[in-house]
């Protein structure tokens, strides 16, 4: 993979994470008001060919951030910021597979954090519209009661993945799964 991945030849996905670090200070201010944070680490994507505690970090375990408290421990999370444009929609989506063709998992089947950052973007891309900071353990454990397969919508090409897009109105009406909200 290239490393200037800002290029306008960019994969699509690799743009929208370009927005996603954009908003970085945003989400940042939203863990701050829920949590004593002394420091937040991401993943660096721009350096993905020289970093591999990064790239090990995202790709394997599904971790975009380290939240570093104040009493010394951490917290992990997964970061997904959809733009403004598809606020309508009203559904946490993760990636599912990776590959429609083939058989190869997508995020969904390796995230290991411990929360899932979900949010839409306001217009001007530097702030928030809404959120949600959900407890991935728990999310895991209800969407297993649920056949998922009536949630995966294919994604647009060129990008050949598919995502689960699991309706808010269905996690809301679970307790602690979504622990913050706006």
């Amino acid at each position: 993979m290239a490393n200037n991945l800002v290029a306008s030849n960019a994969q699509p996905q690799w743009r929208d994470k370009n927005f996603e670090e954009k908003l970085s200070p945003a989400i940042d201010k939203i863990y701050k008001k829920y949590f004593k944070v002394d420091e937040v680490i991401r993943s660096d994507r721009k350096n993905y060919v020289t970093d591999l505690k990064s790239k090990i970090l995202d790709e394997n375990l599904g971790i975009d951030s380290i939240i570093h408290l104040s009493d010394g421990g951490f917290i992990t999370a997964q970061e997904k910021i959809l733009r403004y444009s598809k606020k309508d929609y009203k559904e946490l989506t993760i990636e599912y597979k990776n590959n429609r063709i083939g058989s190869v998992y997508g995020d969904w089947f390796h995230l290991a954090s411990q929360l899932y950052m979900f949010a839409y973007a306001l217009p001007n891309e530097i702030d928030l519209y809404k959120y949600w900071v959900l407890d991935v353990i728990k999310l895991r454990l209800y969407l297993q009661t649920l056949d998922v397969s009536q949630y995966i919508r294919p994604n647009k090409l060129p990008n050949r993945s598919n995502f689960l897009a699991i309706p808010f109105e269905l996690i809301e009406k679970r307790p602690n799964i979504v622990l913050f909200s706006q």
